[in-house]
């Protein structure tokens, strides 16, 4: 057939080039046919899908130039690439066609066949890239010391713990006898300090004095300030503490042989103390106490029975106290 025929003359006149790729060369493609033949777009689109190497350049790239003319005539039509080749020297292939369309397309594989030679010839005279010189070797890094040992933490205490509880006792001085009493307890702690607040009370009872019967009763609220817990164990401690407590003392004669219209009177009490507690922690939530303290009454007041004035007791410069109480603590 006419076609294979030039098809096989073209590729012997460029000759086929090796399968080994060389970097992309960029051509520019010149393209001049009389109307109604494939345009230079036309042209351009049949070369580029037959080449696998090169590209082809924009209108402001330096470029090689191709440059292909058609003409048609009497019997058919003729296609003329004109370029450059590897060597340098001008190199002028001719494709005939029964139509233009025929002629193009031949010519378009004349052309890519020759940018594929020509990128085949480039990329075998290039240099071959040098070996990159070896990286002189580090020297060796000295061995990490191993990472100093952490000390341990240290358990922190809260800052403030609370306490609630209650205690059992006796008072004596607001009264001619020794009195039961009982209080409700609340303390504050942080670290060695401490403050607590009592609310007390203590009634003798009917008590047989001089000229009668009374009945003595203390309210008091007791504020104790304690800046030392000194420690015995990790359990066992003792609390010196010191404060003031203020309240009311009721006295009332009861009826008897010698007392027909018995009497009350109020009077407000006022005192210092100073106390010392043994406490026991089996528990940081629980803690069991013994207290002890001296009282010193600022409100010395005379207790006495009418008709005949009798003095049935005087507050004494010196009163005490002791207890035994529970308190838990939150922390």
């Amino acid at each position: 057939m006419r076609g294979l025929a030039l098809l096989l003359v073209l590729a012997a006149a460029v000759g086929w080039v090796g399968a080994a790729r060389a970097d992309d060369v960029s051509v520019r493609l010149e393209y001049e046919a009389p109307e109604g033949c494939p345009t230079a777009a036309d042209f351009q689109r049949e070369v580029e899908t037959r080449l696998d190497r090169g590209r082809i350049a924009g209108s402001t790239d330096l470029a090689r130039t191709y440059r292909v003319k058609v003409t048609q005539g009497d019997p058919g039509t003729m296609a003329t690439l004109d370029f450059t080749d590897h060597d340098g020297a001008r190199a002028v292939r001719d494709v005939t066609g029964a139509t233009c369309s025929e002629a193009v397309s031949a010519i378009a594989l004349v052309t890519a066949l020759a940018i594929e030679a020509r990128v085949a010839k480039d990329g075998a005279q290039a240099p071959a890239p040098s070996p990159p010189k070896p990286e002189p070797e580090a020297p060796p890094r000295p061995p990490t010391p191993p990472p100093a040992p952490r000390p341990a933490p240290k358990s922190v205490e809260p800052d403030f713990v609370f306490g609630f509880g209650a205690s059992v006792g006796v008072e004596q001085g607001f009264a001619p006898k020794l009195a039961p009493a009982v209080a409700a307890v609340g303390e504050v702690l942080h670290h060695s300090h401490a403050a607590r607040a009592s609310l007390r009370y203590a009634d003798t009872g009917p008590a047989h004095v001089d000229a009668g019967i009374a009945e003595f009763s203390l309210y008091a609220l007791r504020i104790s300030a304690c800046p030392l817990r000194l420690m015995a164990g990790s359990r066992l401690a003792l609390v010196p503490c010191a404060g003031l407590e203020a309240g009311l003392v009721r006295a009332a004669g009861k009826a008897s042989e010698r007392i027909v219209e018995p009497k009350s009177a109020e009077e407000l009490w006022l005192a210092g103390h100073a106390l010392g507690r043994v406490e026991l922690s089996p528990d940081p939530g629980l803690a069991f106490g013994l207290e002890g303290g001296v009282g010193f009454p600022f409100t010395r007041h005379e207790f006495m029975l009418e008709k005949p004035d009798v003095v049935v007791h005087a507050v004494p410069a010196v009163s005490w106290s002791a207890s035994a109480g529970m308190v838990a603590r939150f922390r």
